[in-house]
């Protein structure tokens, strides 16, 4: 439960909040290409969007990084909650009883299993390393119980509150569109279904090797929140770029041109949810700091 699980558990989290049927699902215009097509139409076309892009995300992002203002709106959701308690009292409490029975869960799992394994490889330094290795225990349960918490999108009706308290005007009348990919077109089987597997596949490397990352004793949950911060950003305010009625790929496209938003505004929101229990508070505040950024953030 403590690793296998937190992973089942997110994973269905993930396709749940990916196919969520409060989105209209729309046919990828570009994917009833002509197989005789494929090379000028996807393969040279996606090469030069990629040349293109790189550069511009380069440098976009440290421009992003040091001169944007991301950073503010974790602290602005600590301010805004705090300030409106009775607003957000519900959907906090509703999320941070999720959060402690998930805590308690992988907790338990956890100090059966693995917490055994640090002791007895930690013990030739005495009391400091069984110290070691009961703290490490608390920090490294709670990043795999918020692998589940973020990407479970709890805070859904949470992010509405807030659009609605603050009379926020740009929320989309319509369903935003999810585009697919027909299986039975070329498109699918010479571009898109390679594709993806060469992402997932580096994805789960990248994956297996994070959670390596996250095992170091006591600094490694420091390491790992700092290395998935964009992504944790990503998670955050996917819900308020739904809102205003983002496509999937127009949501997709924001986060490669502005990766340096997101990662400043993930190490920050990362930094609050780091401790326990805290985190479990700041699963609150960071929502509600990300729905601020989604709102003020219309380009």
């Amino acid at each position: 439960m403590s690793f296998g699980g937190s992973c089942i558990l997110t994973g269905i989290g993930a396709l749940a909040y990916k196919f969520d049927r409060n989105q209209q699902f729309e046919r990828l215009p570009e994917s009833d290409v002509l197989l005789n097509k494929m090379n000028t139409d996807v393969y040279r076309k996606k090469l030069q969007q990629l040349k293109i892009r790189i550069p511009r995300s380069l440098i976009n992002y440290f421009k992003d990084f040091f001169d944007g203002t991301s950073h503010l709106y974790p602290i602005k959701g600590v301010i805004e909650v705090t300030a409106n308690v009775k607003l957000y009292s519900v959907p906090m409490l509703t999320i941070f009883t999720s959060y402690s029975i998930m805590y308690s869960l992988v907790s338990i799992a956890y100090w059966a299993t693995i917490t055994p394994m640090y002791t007895a490889g930690l013990l030739f330094l005495g009391p400091p390393g069984l110290a070691i290795a009961i703290i490490h225990t608390f920090l490294h349960t709670n990043a795999l119980t918020l692998m589940f918490m973020r990407m479970s999108h709890l805070q859904s009706a949470l992010v509405k509150r807030t659009v609605t308290f603050k009379n926020y005007q740009s929320v989309s009348k319509t369903k935003p569109i999810k585009f697919y990919v027909p299986i039975l077109t070329n498109y699918f089987w010479f571009y898109y279904l390679p594709k993806k597997i060469l992402k997932y596949t580096s994805g789960l490397f990248v994956f297996l090797g994070l959670m390596g990352v996250c095992s170091i004793p006591v600094i490694g949950p420091f390491l790992y929140t700092l290395a998935i911060s964009p992504f944790i950003s990503r998670i955050y305010v996917s819900n308020i770029y739904r809102l205003r009625g983002m496509t999937n790929k127009q949501r997709y496209d924001n986060f490669l041109d502005h990766l340096g938003k997101y990662t400043v505004f993930g190490i920050y929101a990362g930094v609050l949810e780091l401790l326990p229990v805290i985190s479990g508070l700041a699963l609150t505040t960071n929502s509600v700091g990300a729905t601020l950024w989604g709102m003020d953030d219309e380009e």
